[in-house]
């Protein structure tokens, strides 16, 4: 099979920014406006001192705290135009000081917009104004110098360039931790979801500094996102966690299911003299919350019967995307020739796709609730699917299976044996528990999920812990290795679901298939993702035709 192409080496997919992204709005503000009336220009030495103060002060008082660097403030970028308009300019054009330039409609134009292939000079002007060093602008127009060399570095023991963020708010998110559930973060109600080894931020970015409504992404909380900041100052790290993601994200829009996977706008490296490095961030749509979230606000009262319609098509799609996850996985390790692949992964070839082609972490917390409106519950998709979380884990644990690092709730069996292997087929049982989890809320209530379940599954494992997985490894006489079993209480609460009076037969046969496909305990035995979306598709076309299959509980007549 031919080497496929890196996502990231292709200009026609990924655009690479050095000038702090502005030549993305340039078509926005660096186009002379047509037939503007010349200004009247009279001198009045008074009326130029005032102008000056005068924007002096509306700069100060326009300035924002930066949410990532409390120490530093910013003017958004629509202020800065609203105070230093092009008339204003044509002003300060005509002041003493600039006197020594003698075409003032050329001079006008230069700071404003720019021109003969440099850029405006309308931040460096704000600078001065606020420095009140005014009298030392005219020498940056001589010297050729323009906004792009902003920020300029300070030559100080730190070496900070000065980069700010324009960013009006930014909590951080509490991680979860390593075993159990996880913890659930507080603020804002929302998850550590979008990525392990790495912080999470709830970000404010000023509506002038960004414009993804262009590619389709329509804000509904404000101008809210998520930002991801890697732990990792390596290059390498990221060039993996950014591939594997667009390799993903490119799957998924072909198969036209990008909805339900979490998709990254734009990327930022920023420079850390501290570390001798770069911090490097992904930004991502912000959510309602996650699957835990979800539950809970539509807990009381639960959805009516109707809802089983909305479940068939969103676990269809869901398991389309986790099809995208594997493939977009296994294409991005071809892109990588079997020395590059060995030394990046520290992995032969033959383990990369078996422990690489999957998502290594499905549970209710990476499944994110999204486009929340009045007209609409809006819909799930699957995150934290990057390669970089896959690539520390499996680099830590030796590739002993029992090492790598997994939420112990939803684990798979394979995790537990000795010489196990790790796979697809992991994601497949973790969904399995998640679906599980997902009817029980529907017909009991989300407290019958994280107490009464839980607590019926806990019971002492292999290795002496108590632990609420959903199988049991047990040893068998006369037989050398031990072998999982699928617990009793979760194949009874299987059937006490099926018996409950609100189970309409969608539910009835998607337990089924959880209970007998999803969570068989053996991997070889396990349905694979394809079929998987097949059963799912049975499911979702039964209910488009026939209104009772959703709707009417099996056991009333």
């Amino acid at each position: 099979m031919a080497q496929q192409r890196n996502k990231l080496d292709d200009p026609e997919r990924v655009q690479h920014i050095t000038n702090r992204g502005e030549d993305l709005f340039r078509h926005l503000y660096h186009t002379p406006q047509q037939q503007r009336e010349p200004l009247a220009y009279k001198p009045d030495p008074d009326s130029n001192e005032k102008i000056i103060h005068a924007i002096e002060d509306e700069l100060d008082h326009s300035r924002i705290e930066s949410a990532m660097d409390r120490a530093k403030t910013y003017i958004p970028r629509d202020k800065l135009r609203n105070i230093l308009t092009f008339e204003r300019v044509q002003i300060i054009a005509n002041l003493p000081c600039l006197q020594d330039f003698k075409n003032k409609d050329e001079l006008t134009e230069r700071i404003y917009y720019g021109s003969n292939g440099s850029g405006p000079l309308l931040k460096l002007l704000a600078v001065f104004i606020g420095m009140e060093k005014f009298d030392d602008f005219p020498n940056c127009i001589k010297e050729g110098i323009d906004d792009g060399c902003l920020p300029m570095k300070v030559d100080n023991a730190s070496g900070d360039a000065g980069d700010i963020f324009p960013m009006t708010s930014g909590d951080k998110l509490q991680k979860q931790g390593g075993t159990g559930k996880g913890s659930k973060a507080q603020t804002h109600e929302a998850s550590f979801a979008y990525g392990g080894f790495s912080e999470v931020y709830r970000v404010e970015i000023d509506n002038s500094h960004h414009e993804f409504g262009s590619i389709g992404i329509i804000r509904r909380q404000k101008n809210f996102f998520a930002l991801k900041k890697l732990t990792s100052h390596d290059r390498h790290n990221f060039d993996m966690e950014l591939s594997s993601l667009l390799f993903c994200m490119d799957k998924s829009i072909k198969e036209e299911v990008y909805k339900h996977m979490t998709q990254p706008l734009a990327t930022f490296e920023v420079d850390e003299p501290m570390v001798k490095g770069k911090t490097y961030y992904i930004l991502f749509e912000w959510a309602e919350g996650n699957l835990n979230d979800f539950w809970k606000r539509n807990d009381e009262p639960r959805p009516a019967m109707g809802h089983c319609k909305w479940m068939s098509h969103e676990f269809h799609s869901l398991c389309r995307a986790l099809a995208c996850v594997h493939n977009g996985q296994e294409e991005y390790l071809q892109t990588l020739d079997g020395e590059g692949l060995e030394k990046k992964l520290q992995v032969t070839s033959g383990d990369a796709s078996r422990l690489y082609g999957r998502h290594g972490d499905i549970k209710p917390d990476n499944f994110l609730w999204l486009g929340l409106s009045s007209e609409s519950i809006g819909h799930l998709a699957i995150s934290d699917f990057g390669l970089g979380r896959l690539h520390t884990q499996v680099s830590r644990s030796n590739q002993d299976p029992r090492n790598i690092a997994r939420t112990e709730t939803y684990k798979a069996p394979e995790f537990e044996l000795p010489g196990g292997k790790i796979s697809r087929a992991s994601d497949i049982f973790s969904l399995g528990c998640v679906f599980l989890e997902y009817v029980t809320w529907f017909l009991l209530g989300s407290q019958k999920v994280t107490e009464e379940f839980s607590s019926i599954r806990s019971e002492t494992d292999i290795n002496g812990f108590e632990s609420d997985a959903f199988f049991i490894i047990r040893s068998i006489e006369g037989e050398n290795d031990p072998r999982p079993f699928l617990k009793e209480s979760v194949k009874q609460w299987i059937e006490m679901l099926q018996d409950h009076e609100g189970c309409t037969w969608y539910l009835h046969q998607l337990l089924d298939i959880i209970r007998d496909k999803m969570l068989a305990p053996d991997r070889e035995n396990r349905i694979k993702i394809i079929p998987l979306i097949k059963e799912m598709d049975t499911l979702r076309q039964a209910c488009e035709r026939n209104d009772s299959f959703y709707l009417k509980a099996k056991n009333k007549p």
